[in-house]
């Protein structure tokens, strides 16, 4: 005796998937939107911290250096210094001295200003000397005045000159017969711009000359931004090594 049994028709299963689909399909939707939602919130927080770390270490630098410049400024201007450069040659020994001394001085109080600083000289060329707080009197030429006056006469006059792994502010006077120079430290400023990312893993900070070549650069790895460089020719030229001097 045969039995038979009633199939059901294929109609009905696709009635169950159809209808499964739709009581599934709106929760994934609301998982997507809220998931996308959550991504955007994250990743404009995470930009707008960043934003914030960029403006204030940028803007606590700039009053670093801003602050460390003036300082120079007044060096340039210092009324010991200046009667050295006129009265060279031509003043007692006691009197060259306690120049020699006091501008010693002014040149520690500027280092001792600012962590930033980490030698500060100038030459005199009346005078035939450097003085720093590196190298302490030395006479004309010396390996501080001989990388001066290199960077001068290659670079002109700027703001900001690198020369190997040494960072230099540089300012002349009285018709470049005094020239003041501030080493500043390359270690300390590289300390400072790492703090504008953070830690961000895929991220990285770093200074350039006028020349678009960097200056420093932050402890973060670069590499993940090279694509990004690739349409600087100057700054990726010297990303890859460009000569400083």
């Amino acid at each position: 005796m045969k039995v038979w049994r009633k199939r059901t028709p294929m109609y009905v299963y696709q009635k169950m998937i159809i209808v499964f689909l739709i009581l599934v399909m709106p929760i994934y939707g609301i998982s997507l939107v809220f998931n996308w939602t959550s991504m955007n919130h994250l990743r404009d927080e995470a930009e707008r911290s960043l934003a914030k770390n960029v403006s204030f270490y940028t803007n606590q630098l700039n009053e670093q250096i801003s602050f460390i410049r003036n300082l120079q400024l007044q060096l340039i201007h210092n009324s010991d210094l200046q009667s050295l450069a006129f009265y060279a040659g031509n003043i007692s020994g006691y009197e060259e001295v306690a120049l020699v001394n006091r501008i010693h001085e002014s040149l520690t109080t500027i280092q001792n200003a600012s962590d930033y600083v980490v030698n500060a000289g100038t030459y005199i060329k009346s005078y035939k000397h450097t003085l720093s707080t590196e190298m302490g009197t030395s006479k004309l030429p010396n390996p501080e005045h001989n990388m001066v006056q290199a960077l001068i006469e290659q670079a002109g006059e700027q703001p900001i000159y690198a020369w190997n792994d040494r960072i230099l502010f540089i300012m002349t006077g009285n018709r470049g017969s005094i020239v003041s120079y501030l080493e500043l430290s390359k270690e300390k400023l590289a300390e400072t711009i790492s703090q504008i990312t953070g830690s961000y893993q895929r991220a990285g900070v770093f200074m350039i000359d006028d020349a678009s070549r960097i200056v420093v650069q932050s402890q973060s790895d670069l590499a993940d931004v090279t694509a990004l460089m690739k349409g600087l020719p100057k700054l990726e030229e010297a990303w890859r090594g460009a000569n400083y001097s």
